[in-house]
């Protein structure tokens, strides 16, 4: 990763709670061990990833931090990835 993508990745990340982030990583860990998970590995596989990084390069990062900081991820909390994957499912 380019240094100024990481730079900017590093500041909203660390923008956020560590407790969050860790309990997120978590999740999104069980979440990929799941049926549902191994779908999303595949199709992030196929994804132009220098296109990513030039999208995520012209972001924001103020804004990405403010929308961030306003999400409500209380709800997720103490659910299991096949819970969050079923909750996802009926939006």
């Amino acid at each position: 990763m380019n240094n100024d993508v990481n730079k900017k990745l590093q500041d909203i990340l660390s923008s956020l709670d560590q407790n969050t982030l860790k309990n997120g990583a978590q999740s999104v860990g069980q979440f990929l061990n799941t049926k549902e998970g191994q779908k999303v590995k595949q199709k992030l596989a196929g994804i132009d990833k220098q296109k990513v990084v030039d999208t995520f390069s012209k972001m924001d990062a103020g804004e990405i931090k403010k929308k961030l900081a306003q999400a409500d991820l209380s709800k997720f909390k103490n659910m299991s990835a096949d819970e969050i994957v079923n909750k996802f499912k009926k939006l």
